[in-house]
């Protein structure tokens, strides 16, 4: 009988490349913003608008902020932000070569797939739409900014709680992410079989020592990693 049930993932630099997506968003901002008449050349405002977003992982009041701090608050050009922000995520966001169809043969095969992530559950949900991926995962678990205070990675508590919704013990299911310090580290302390998604790894400080048990270098690689697994005694 396959040892695996589930594999859980991250979202953002796991099954799509969130930080190219952000740097054009951040172009784009910089751009619309002074069109709406920001007294900045849009070089400059480009890169204090990315230092910003560098110092806040996810949050709507960034582009806010960046105006307060440069003395610039105004609702049309925060507005115009906002909507140059959001323009690449509606209109580009593609998941990594072979995400859909490594998604495609590990549902073949049974298993069961969901998604653990730290960005908001709205926001995350509409990624996982823009990128049509909906239909493969039964859980997107998130923080939701509405009523609920969950925790980021590496706390154990939202793998725990994607186990629990699912019904799985932490051996049954395996965690594929980009960021060792979040989610290799949380992967291995609940006890998830981890699986480190390299191509992605941008944001590690190399302070997590520990190892995951597996690692790809490419998505579709996870075939190779799961059919590994399911043979081991």
């Amino acid at each position: 009988m396959p040892k695996l049930k589930a594999v859980l993932f991250d979202l953002e630099m796991t099954l799509f490349d969130a930080e190219s997506h952000k740097k054009k968003s951040v172009e784009l901002a910089a751009q619309a913003m002074v069109d709406a008449g920001l007294k900045m050349e849009k070089e400059d405002a480009g890169k204090l608008l990315w230092k910003e977003y560098k110092k806040v992982f996810h949050g709507s009041n960034v582009i806010s902020d960046f105006l307060k701090n440069n003395n610039q608050f105004d609702p049309i050009i925060l507005e115009a932000g906002i909507n140059g922000y959001r323009k690449v995520w509606v209109e580009n966001t593609e998941s990594y070569p072979g995400v859909k169809e490594t998604l495609t043969k590990l549902k073949s095969l049974g298993l069961r797939l969901a998604i653990v992530t730290d960005a908001p559950l709205k926001k995350a949900l509409k990624r996982v739409n823009a990128l049509g991926l909906s239909d493969f995962f039964e859980e997107v678990l998130g923080p939701n900014e509405f009523d609920d205070n969950l925790p980021r990675k590496p706390s154990p508590e939202p793998f725990l709680k994607a186990l629990n919704q699912m019904g799985l013990k932490p051996e049954e299911a395996a965690y594929v992410g980009d960021w060792p310090e979040r989610d290799i580290k949380g992967a291995n302390e609940v006890g998830l079989i981890s699986i480190h998604a390299k191509y992605g790894n941008v944001l590690s400080d190399n302070s997590y020592k520990g190892k995951s048990d597996y690692e790809i270098n490419a998505f579709n690689e996870l075939l190779g990693v799961i059919h590994s697994i399911n043979q081991n005694p």
